[in-house]
């Protein structure tokens, strides 16, 4: 995400403006990411809008997966609520989500699995619905 430019920017470089534009409002409207001016430059949103942006633009292309680290890390409660209906909205429509996060609350709210990691190893893996935080934090430390 490059903050000095417009939201359409660079978006999809072989379109035309017009096109460029239609397509990131197209994409945008359909993602449910509330942004009233689509020329408006994205230094100029909220860093939930920046964050609902550049996932935006990540799904652009259709992925299978998306790796997402710390998405809601510098996040307000409101805005880490928006970023995290839109991760539900992309594993609704079939998207896999791998996401990096110390935010335990988040990580429940989305994930099927847990992996914990501690000094970059693999300690366990466990299906959301048979854990809990308690057991994750020790697993963690």
């Amino acid at each position: 995400l490059f903050l000095g430019r417009e939201i359409t920017g660079n978006f999809f470089k072989a379109l035309k403006n017009r096109q460029m534009e239609n397509k990131a409002v197209e994409i945008l409207g359909r993602l449910k990411i509330d942004i009233k001016n689509s020329k408006i430059k994205a230094n100029r949103l909220s860093g939930g809008q920046q964050q609902a942006l550049a996932i935006g633009k990540a799904v652009s292309f259709n992925p299978k997966v998306v790796i997402m680290d710390e998405p809601t890390a510098s996040l307000a409660v409101m805005e880490t609520e928006k970023v995290i209906d839109l991760i539900l909205r992309f594993k609704e429509q079939g998207i896999s989500i791998i996401l990096v996060t110390h935010r335990l609350d988040d990580i429940f709210k989305v994930s099927d699995k847990i992996f914990v990691l501690k000094h970059g190893r693999r300690v366990d893996v466990k299906e959301t619905s048979q854990t809990n935080k308690d057991e994750i934090i020790k697993l963690m430390f």
